[in-house]
């Protein structure tokens, strides 16, 4: 991951993506079963409703790809449970992964989970997946957060902030899994110059010093918000990476009060998960802005715990 992949498979929608990698990791080895550790995004297709947290199982979940969707939470249960029960490893062609959980609460995993997930695919020739869609592109204080932990997937898939706001979605492989026959695959919009052009230009400004803005200010919000824990009860647990960062509370209806506290006062957050409120600013983020955004958010938090919302919901 230090340096770019000879080839790359670009996309402009989260449909087009996923489906890449599936026609890559069919082609590449012929199997046609999928370990998806989703409760991520929500894909709009056949995974729609197929997510779970990292320390839950799912049922397969077989659609149009014959595609199980399974979690546990070490390597050790896949190897002793999943490919004794559910499906060989022979079966399976890859395993999907956010490095930092997204849409099910910004969950960092513990040290040595990625790199165990990582062996188990080596073992068994399964393909590494990290879905780096949110957590990718300078977000955690790495250009992907999977690097964080040293690990280096088969395929990475990047999205949301590669073009700072420009429709565009990228693939990216080793060299030997995107040499593909002429018309195995193709996009309708792939490849947009001006989305391309501003994903240049997007790299660049991650690489000049963004990427390390979000690790020293995000730093700076995490020390911040644990201290505020420790006089907020409101607050069951701060976690995070750089500049995605995770608060969560007893539950979702103080989330959501907490939310639209914040909203009222002019800071935009979002829940995340059952009971986690989300914290992504831009990489362009100032200390000053990070600290008034902190500031802020305990007024939030001190509003809610002065009138706990109701059964219907926030105030």
């Amino acid at each position: 991951l230090g340096n770019p992949f000879p080839r790359k498979e670009y996309s402009v929608s989260p449909e087009l993506r996923l489906m890449s990698w599936l026609r890559v990791s069919a082609l590449f080895d012929h199997k046609d079963g999928y370990k998806l550790f989703n409760n991520t995004r929500r894909f709009r297709c056949s995974f729609n409703n197929c997510r779970e947290a990292y320390d839950k199982t799912a049922t397969l979940a077989d659609q149009a790809a014959n595609i199980g969707i399974a979690l546990g939470t070490d390597a050790g249960y896949i190897e002793d449970v999943l490919f004794r029960r559910l499906v060989t490893p022979e079966e399976v062609a890859a395993v999907v992964v956010e490095p930092v959980l997204g849409e099910g609460g910004y969950v960092v995993p513990p040290d040595g989970w990625l790199q165990g997930l990582r062996d188990l695919c080596t073992e068994h020739g399964i393909l590494l997946v990290a879905d780096e869609v949110q957590s990718g592109m300078g977000r955690t204080g790495n250009m992907w957060a999977v690097q964080h932990w040293g690990v280096e997937p088969d395929i990475v898939l990047a999205g949301k902030g590669i073009a700072s706001g420009m429709p565009l979605g990228a693939l990216i492989a080793r060299a030997d899994l995107m040499s593909w026959t002429k018309g195995a695959h193709g996009s309708t919009y792939g490849g947009n110059p001006v989305s391309c052009a501003a994903a240049l230009a997007t790299i660049e400004l991650i690489r000049g010093g963004l990427a390390d803005d979000a690790k020293a200010i995000g730093g700076d919000l995490l020390d911040g918000l644990r201290s505020l824990q420790q006089r907020q009860p409101l607050i069951r647990d701060v976690r995070g990476l750089g500049l995605m960062i995770g608060v969560e509370f007893a539950d979702g209806a103080t989330a959501d009060a907490v939310e639209v506290a914040c909203f009222h006062r002019g800071v935009l957050t979002l829940r995340a998960g059952d009971a986690t409120i989300r914290m992504s600013p831009p990489l362009v983020v100032t200390a000053e802005q990070a600290a008034t955004g902190l500031r802020i958010f305990e007024e939030a938090c001190t509003e809610v715990a002065a009138s706990p919302p109701t059964a219907d919901g926030p105030h």
